[in-house]
């Protein structure tokens, strides 16, 4: 086996090649995904993921497995470098010494991949620095690195926007807490979308319709290259504010007369039940799940944006089977976190050490 570097003039990241056939690797992420998605108990309102139940049962599924972090930078540092929160020190904000990105020394394993020869391409989030993505990727890249959702800025998609003859959308109906005031509207937490003139807006012209038309314009052009390939596709989704298209009317419905409020969002609201952490109250009023309504609209968006991540992860798989390289491709699917999806008055993640977001 032969000395091999990421940096061969610094002499960084070194590694050996061995002589075995290399697979073609297909890395899916998502932002955000409750337990009970993957691990539903009795009563907890399940997608429908019929793609990745097919993955699931063609593969290994790791049913205990946990994050490094409850927040999405430090979590996603954590897997592409191997390293614990507490080396990478990256965190969602740059305080105490802290900073956002990962440090430019840091490597993360797609550069091994890139420099023992893979093509490497990213498309959708990437939340640790993009200037380390181009270099694990390379100038082609896609990546994105913001705190407000995509569909706002990212010029990519509003071209992809107007290609599906959308000029602009708006909420025909929004999800909001309570303000902390107790009066108001409070955080937006997304909701159903029409086009800006009142008309259907197709499941077809979603951010996770683009991200995926990305990757598969991305596999396409690599069909005539003879090297592995190492495909990452990040989805925003189903990290809240949810933008549920039009389509998925009936399902909406079939999903309301399911849903049941989890009991330990009245117990939280009640008082009652054994005390949690002082920061679980702090998020509790900052949130603002104090009406049921909120709750159902939440749960029910939840589950759906899912399984539209779901029919956007057939295409990818559809596309690989097509081509024959389904039953020799590492296929990888997986999330940063988890989100207390209204349990204890909670949404998101972050500062709570939960199992439902570790």
């Amino acid at each position: 086996m032969n000395q091999n570097y990421i940096d061969g003039l610094r002499g960084r990241g070194a590694f050996t090649l061995g002589d075995r056939k290399r697979p073609n690797i297909l890395f899916i992420s998502f932002d955000m995904v409750p337990r009970e998605f993957y691990l539903p108990t009795e009563g907890d309102l399940a997608p429908r993921t019929p793609n990745l139940d097919a993955l699931r049962r063609d593969g290994l599924f790791f049913s205990n497995a946990y994050a490094a972090s409850p927040l999405c930078s430090p979590s996603r540092a954590a897997l592409f470098t191997g390293r614990y929160s507490y080396i990478t020190s990256n965190g969602e904000r740059a305080h105490d010494g802290h900073q956002v990105h990962v440090r430019e020394d840091d490597t993360i394993y797609p550069e091994y991949l890139k420099a023992s020869g893979y093509r490497t391409r990213h498309f959708g989030k990437c939340h640790i620095g993009t200037a380390k993505f181009m270099a694990a990727f390379g100038e082609n890249d896609h990546p994105w690195d913001r705190w407000s959702p995509p569909w706002y800025d990212d010029d990519g998609y509003r071209e992809f926007l107007a290609q599906n003859g959308i000029t602009g959308f708006r909420f025909s109906r929004e999800i909001h807490g309570v303000a902390p005031s107790g009066r108001g509207k409070g955080n937006f937490m997304g909701g159903w979308v029409e086009t800006e003139n009142g008309k259907p807006f197709t499941k077809e012209a979603t951010y996770p319709a683009y991200t995926t038309a990305l990757a598969l314009a991305g596999l396409r052009a690599r069909e005539a290259d003879p090297r592995p390939f190492y495909f990452e596709v990040d989805y925003f989704e189903p990290h809240q504010p949810f933008f549920i298209p039009s389509g998925y009317e009936q399902r909406e419905r079939e999903l309301r007369a399911l849903v049941t409020i989890p009991e330990s969002w009245e117990t939280a609201l009640s008082g009652r039940g054994r005390p949690l952490p002082t920061v679980y109250a702090r998020y509790q009023k900052y949130w603002g799940l104090s009406e049921r309504q909120t709750v159902e609209d939440y749960l029910v968006a939840n589950v759906l944006q899912y399984e539209i991540l779901d029919e956007n992860v057939g295409k990818l798989l559809s596309y690989l089977k097509a081509q024959d390289l389904y039953d020799e491709c590492l296929i990888v699917a997986t999330a940063d976190h988890g989100e207390m999806n209204c349990r204890n008055a909670l949404v998101d993640k972050g500062a709570y050490l939960n199992p439902r977001v570790l």
